[in-house]
């Protein structure tokens, strides 16, 4: 099978960050209105994480449905222009192997115009045993470490066994509940809920009344977000302290 025809059609955004079209889901990985827009403004700087990089020692994130890695470089990208006082564990779950693949490459046709914090987790993406990869990196600033975690699972399986680590930060970013109900369920929203710290943050572009339901059901409070662009709002939740 040709590269083209594994990867599915190459799409332009808005910003000039280069998105695919999936060529079975015939959905886009990313918004229209810019993949690298959507990770930043969404998934980094809504969040609070980048506040959390300069005031906490230690910042954790479960990335979900790691996709073509615009949510995770992003991350790891925001953590090497940070002040350096916080390490950072991040750890992302996808279903397609040949994803992880392409992104630890950094060459896939989408990283075309990523610049070299946005490369730099690729470009140490390392293979370590079947359906898992690593990258550990050291600040620039600080020499304080980063460590990503890839796992290729269907659904989350692994990550149960990830151990005690508490998430602080979840990037919630399959395709459509209609094309993925189990990962957008009140049970899937429920388990993250066990795996989060008290205060934790999750956020999505998914703002459907059964996203919303199903998170609250899971024991999130669930808030719509106005956005900077043209799509009206985007979902924050947070677990609660109780």
């Amino acid at each position: 099978m040709s590269d083209h025809k594994r990867f599915g059609e190459i799409i332009p955004t808005m910003d000039g960050s280069l998105t695919l079209r999936h060529p079975d889901h015939k959905q886009d990985y990313h918004s229209s209105e810019g993949a690298k827009f959507e990770a930043n403004a969404l998934y980094v700087d809504a969040s609070g994480f980048k506040q959390a990089l300069d005031t906490q020692e230690n910042v954790v994130v479960l990335d979900v449905g790691m996709g073509l890695g615009y949510n995770a470089c992003a991350s790891i990208a925001a953590w090497l222009q940070s002040s350096g006082k916080a390490t950072l564990e991040l750890v992302s779950i996808e279903i397609e192997p040949f994803l992880v693949e392409s992104v630890a490459t950094a060459k896939a046709p989408w990283q075309e115009k990523w610049d070299q914090d946005w490369l730099a987790g690729p470009l140490a993406l390392k293979e370590i045993e079947d359906n898992f990869y690593q990258a550990l990196l050291k600040h620039p600033k600080t020499e304080i470490e980063a460590k990503w975690n890839v796992w290729i699972v269907d659904g989350a399986s692994q990550l149960w066994s990830e151990g005690a680590r508490k998430f602080q930060f979840v990037w919630q970013d399959p395709f459509t509940a209609e094309l993925n109900p189990s990962m957008w369920s009140k049970e899937w929203f429920d388990r993250l809920n066990g795996l989060a710290s008290p205060g934790a943050v999750l956020m999505t572009y998914s703002v459907a009344r059964v996203v919303r339901d199903a998170l609250m059901l899971g024991g999130w409070a669930v808030e719509r977000i106005p956005t900077p662009g043209r799509k009206k709002h985007w979902l924050k939740a947070t677990k609660g302290y109780s």
